[in-house]
This record gives structure tokens, sequence and C-alpha cells, in this order.
């Protein structure tokens, strides 16, 4: 089984009770950002426990993680991309790869903004390469046009800028985009206008919601794609 969830800023205990009773060995588990578990001394013991538990979990970055420690982890080629290996069965799908996973076409492009960042400091508890740049949309594109510009599914931490605005319009969400985002909101855009894809899913909003053209938010639900 493939499943699809979504922010969990390291929280054990939610994690337990949201998506552990769900997977079993053998299973993968996409996880759509900020995910979170990066200090050992607090989450070593689980993600040994995960681990143990014989499924695979890949998650793209959100904007809540820890850069450093994610930026420094060993690379591994996975699906026919690059991964960056937490533990052997716990990896990073890279921002821009495409990845075949189960027999799926995925394309994988995390990073987001902290909207609360004003509160954080940057280099330890916010870091500017939270917003993807120039150099991971290109590649982004280079990966896309490798497989003529058709996956079966997109995992991204952010929306396109569309589905960004047509959130606001349905209430879910307040206000618009900050400045420093809108060139990635609006190159995620150009995914969803150029890449045939069967469903999209991103997190980020804290909201579990079916939107349009096949895009979902995904927060406290357990997605399966089987």
């Amino acid at each position: 089984m493939m499943y699809v969830i979504g922010d969990t800023h390291g929280d054990i205990e939610r994690y337990k009770r949201i998506v552990a009773p769900r997977v079993r060995a053998g299973d993968i588990v996409l996880h759509v950002g900020d995910f979170g578990f990066w200090d050992e001394e607090i989450h070593g013991k689980f993600l040994d426990e995960v681990e143990e538990a014989g499924y695979t979990l890949a998650f793209v970055d959100g904007n809540h993680e820890n850069y450093p420690k994610m930026e420094a982890l060993p690379d591994q080629q996975l699906w026919g991309g690059v991964v960056g290996v937490l533990r052997p069965h716990i990896v990073r799908l890279k921002r821009g790869e495409v990845y075949a996973v189960e027999g799926r076409t995925v394309f994988a492009m995390g990073g987001a903004m902290s909207q609360d960042r004003y509160m954080r400091r940057e280099g330890e508890s916010w870091f500017p390469q939270e917003i993807p740049g120039d150099e991971d949309c290109r590649h982004a594109e280079e990966s896309l046009n490798k497989v003529e510009r058709k996956v079966d599914c997109v995992l991204t931490h952010a929306a396109p800028i569309e589905t960004f605005e047509y959130m606001v319009r349905r209430g879910v969400m307040d206000g618009r985009p900050q400045q420093e985002e809108f060139a990635f909101l609006n190159y995620l855009q150009y995914v969803c206008d150029t890449v045939e894809y069967g469903k999209w899913f991103f997190g980020h909003y804290h909201v579990d919601m079916e939107l349009w053209r096949g895009q979902t938010a995904v927060l406290d639900e357990v997605i399966s794609l089987d």
C-alpha cells in the first residue's frame, strides 16, 4: 500500500496516533513536508522504531525543517532519482526529482515560506533556503522534460498561486502570499499548467481538503493511493 500524509512537525505522539496504526511492513508513506524529526536526542528512538517497522517513509521538505541537518544527509540512488538518507527507509525526496515508485511516477518539489519567520531566528529556527530558487526550478524542468512532462503524482509543500487564491476565495485561509514567495508559487502554477499529472498533494496550509484540478491539501488524513 502507498499513502500520503501531511505536516507532522516532529510530533511523535501525533504521528503514532494518526499514521502508525494505518501502515504495515512493505508500505510506502509519502510525506508532503514539515517533517520535523531532526533532533536525534528527542526523535532518534522514534526514527529507529519507524525503521524497524519495515515500511518506507519518504518526505519532501517543508519550511519548518532543520536545513543544515537535512542538507547534510548522504545521497543515495532510489526509485530512479536521488534521495537524502536519514535512515535506510526514511528518506528525503529532493527538489525537482522525478521518481518511479511502485509503478507510479512521482514529481517532488518541497519548500515553502515560513509566514511566522518574524517570530523565528535565522539560522536556528528558520533558514533562507526554505524557499526554492532558480537552480531548483531548473533541475525540476530538466527532470520533467525527461518524462515528457507527464507524471502520476505531484508532491509539494506549497500550492500553486491560483490554488492559494482559490483557498482564500473559499474561506479556507486568509491573506495573500508574501512577496518573497511569489516567484516559487508562480513556478508551481507553471508546473500545474504544463504538466500532465494525475493527483497533486500538498501540505503547509494545515487543512484537509480536496480542492480542484486533482489537488488535495493534506494535514490529518492518511490518504491511500491504492
